[in-house]
């Protein structure tokens, strides 16, 4: 089987392309920098926090407060990656399905 790779586009193909990557930035770019960049705003108020907390406090405490703080930035980044790797595939398979499709006809 030989795909000419020479072959002009047409006017329904290029849409149906724009429109998946449309929605691939829709969908899956906004969102993640979104999310990466609330969770960012989140850990750095939570570490100055618990530096202000720890200068107050006591050795016990302080370090009670360095273990939540651990456990929420453990949990932001859990919540980043596990959106960042459900929705990856999706996208690649259909921006690759599109692209095989128009490639093929």
């Amino acid at each position: 089987m030989h795909i000419s790779y020479n072959k002009r586009l047409n006017h329904g193909d290029l849409a149906g392309l724009t429109s998946v990557k449309f929605i691939l930035i829709l969908q899956y770019i906004i969102p993640i920098t979104v999310i990466l960049f609330t969770h960012t705003k989140i850990i750095g108020i939570v570490r100055q926090r618990t530096a202000r907390t720890t200068a107050i406090s006591g050795a016990a405490r302080a370090e009670v407060t360095m273990r939540r703080n651990k456990k929420t930035t453990q949990i932001l980044l859990i919540i980043a990656a596990a959106f960042g790797v459900h929705w990856l595939p999706f996208h690649i398979y259909t921006i690759g399905n599109k692209t095989f499709i128009i490639m093929s006809t």
